[in-house]
């Protein structure tokens, strides 16, 4: 066997195969355009399209057949898919750790501070509704102090990083439960 070739062809059958039809798998999962396969351990006319289809998307020669490039290649891209599968990416839409997000603010960050309210408003009947607008007004200024008050936090109806964090757990919580 030379250095260039993997175990893996339609005459052979067993985990390499398998493991490659994972990866085809997780790689057609993860919204790439690759037909999905099911991991059976034989390299059959399915799995050779779903290679060509893989090479053909990351524009390399089209054979269907697994050498050693095309090999780490579905690797990488199945360990990448796989670890945007599994984790979830965070944002970071609070502006600043000493910024204060107060009345007449507006932007984004408010915006979702207000998502958060309206899922908290709907699980708790004392805290304020708001437009989904992007404006800090006296409706989000209400429902942030509501908040506050019902955390031990001083109902200020300002949010600085302690009341974003405190809105985060209990949006976090509220969002589970729905």
């Amino acid at each position: 066997m030379t250095e260039n070739i993997i175990p893996v062809s339609p005459e052979e059958h067993g985990k390499n195969i398998s493991d490659i039809q994972t990866y085809l798998r997780e790689i057609h999962q993860s919204g790439a355009n690759v037909r999905s396969v099911i991991p059976d351990g034989i390299y059959g006319q399915h799995t050779r399209d779903a290679v060509s289809d893989f090479q053909r998307s990351i524009g390399i020669p089209e054979t269907g057949e697994v050498n050693k490039d095309t090999w780490n290649a579905i690797y990488a891209a199945y360990d990448d898919a796989r670890r945007n599968l599994n984790m979830q990416e965070g944002i970071t839409p609070f502006p600043a750790l000493d910024e204060i997000m107060t009345e007449g603010d507006s932007g984004t960050s408010v915006l979702m501070l207000q998502a958060m309210l309206n899922t908290i408003a709907g699980m708790h009947i004392n805290i304020a509704m708001n437009d989904m607008n992007g404006y800090y007004g006296e409706n989000t200024a209400l429902a942030v102090s509501e908040i506050q008050a019902a955390s031990g936090l001083p109902p200020t109806g300002q949010t600085d990083i302690r009341t974003w964090n405190t809105i985060v757990r209990i949006f976090n919580a509220a969002a589970e439960d729905c």
